[in-house]
């Protein structure tokens, strides 16, 4: 009897399931929030994290040379969703959901190897494009190796490394 009521609430949470994906009820504009039962972030997370398993990373990954090579590339390529210090995102990816995360924050984990998949590999239902058939695999572990390196980093040091210009006030 027990079993029977197992199988019968699986199948009746598989049935109500296609039945909601397949039924166009839910919105999947950008505009409207997410509700997913498993934030985005932590599938995202998990699914990087066991694909990274056993990547090797390159020796002597962060270097002066390859931080400074990430750092263009940052300034270059993501600035324009992901922002820097001293560095906001463009008004268009400000509207973004999911919204592009703070990849410099001070705390984040940016391990290289899950930064370097996913850079290369790009995220689906996001705007994170796969930058694998734009750049070399050489560049993206330089970008890796800054994301690691630099968490927390402040304004006037990414200028520097970067090359990028003092921040513009105003509008």
């Amino acid at each position: 009897m027990r079993a029977a009521l197992i199988v019968a609430s699986a199948v009746f949470a598989v049935t109500g399931g296609l039945v909601f994906k397949y039924s166009g009820v839910y919105e999947a504009f950008a505009m409207s929030p997410q509700v997913p039962v498993v934030p985005a972030t932590r599938r995202l997370a998990q699914s990087v994290a066991y694909q990274a398993q056993g990547l090797q990373l390159p020796l002597e990954l962060e270097t002066p040379n390859n931080l400074r090579s990430g750092a263009r590339l940052f300034r270059d390529n993501c600035v324009v969703c992901h922002g820097a210090p001293g560095m906001p995102r463009s008004e268009s990816a400000q509207q973004l959901q999911p919204s592009p995360p703070d990849l410099l924050r001070a705390g984040r984990r940016n391990d290289p190897a899950e930064m370097f998949l996913t850079i290369r590999n790009g995220v689906k239902t996001t705007a994170m494009p796969a930058f694998g058939e734009i750049l070399p695999d050489e560049e993206i572990w330089t970008l890796a190796a800054f994301l690691h390196a630099s968490r927390g980093i402040a304004a006037l040091d990414f200028q520097a490394l970067s090359g990028a210009g003092p921040a513009k006030t105003g509008g």
